[in-house]
This record gives C-alpha cells, structure tokens and sequence, in this order.
C-alpha cells in the first residue's frame, strides 16, 4: 500500500472521483471532531452510499461547498433538502446538506491496525440521538473534566 499525505482538497477530489466509480476510497482521518468514534489517524474506509443515501447515525463523508474540503462527520437528520451534519465531538450542528455534496459513508474504521466497530454498527442511531439533542455533547464535557481532574497514580 501506497502512502501519501495529500492537502485535503486534493484528497477530497481523489475521494470524489474514486467513489464516483463504485469504488471504495481508505485514508487517514486528522481532527477530533469525531472522536471518541473516530480518532486522528485512525484509518477510514469511505464507500459509496448507495441509492438509499446516507441513512441517520451514519459517518458521511461529505465536501464543504465553500473550500470543497473533505468532511466527515455523522448524519443526525435527514429532510426533503438534504441531511442535518454534525461532529460527533461537536456542540453544534454543521447545517444541511444537499444529498448531492454527500459522497460516501464510512464503512469500515481501522486502529492500530485493528478493526473499530463501536459507532457504526446499530448504536450508530443511539448516538445520532444523543447528539441531536445535545446530550452526547454534554456526556463528552464532563468525561474530559473528569479525566483532567482525577490524577491516577
């Protein structure tokens, strides 16, 4: 396997163009807007979403039409207009999304080499809930105060 480290505008035309064949797309998420689901470098699989579109509580990868940036983030509503986009470690939403900018979902997360599957399997729509409403948001807040004020020894 060929590694390549691309700016991520040319990444996301790689991804477009590849998915746009029926092709599954890997590469290495950077952020932690999905965290603790996904992680920075951990290793995403992007597929083609299919006739049904992405569906609630998915991953989607998804292109800002502003910078046609790369983006991947979770499905937590979907609308005649498009799909209700937000990070998983985020307290707001992204917006709508017209189906059309949504290339792909992720199906598939590798981690030190080993495969993830917490967050894309049926808990997946557990926590589109707990996003949408604000909880999960919350629940984060309070786990990383936690862990900053209780030192193990």
């Amino acid at each position: 396997m060929v590694e390549k480290s691309l700016p991520n505008a040319e990444l996301a035309q790689l991804a477009q163009e590849t998915l746009a064949k029926g092709a599954s797309f890997k590469f290495k998420a950077k952020g932690f807007s999905m965290a603790p689901f996904i992680k920075d470098q951990d290793v995403l699989t992007i597929s083609p979403a299919g006739k049904g579109g992405v569906g609630i509580g998915q991953a989607a990868a998804l292109l800002r039409p502003q910078s046609g940036k790369l983006l991947v983030h979770r499905v937590i509503w979907r609308a005649k207009q498009g799909c209700l986009i937000k990070a998983d470690n985020g307290c707001a939403a992204d917006g709508i999304f017209p189906e059309t900018q949504i290339i792909g979902q992720v199906t598939k997360i590798e981690r030190n080499g080993k495969d993830v599957v917490f967050g894309l399997g049926m808990e997946k729509h557990l926590i589109s809930f707990l996003s949408a409403t604000g909880i999960l948001c919350h629940l984060l807040k309070g786990l990383r105060f936690f862990r900053k004020s209780i030192s193990f020894k």
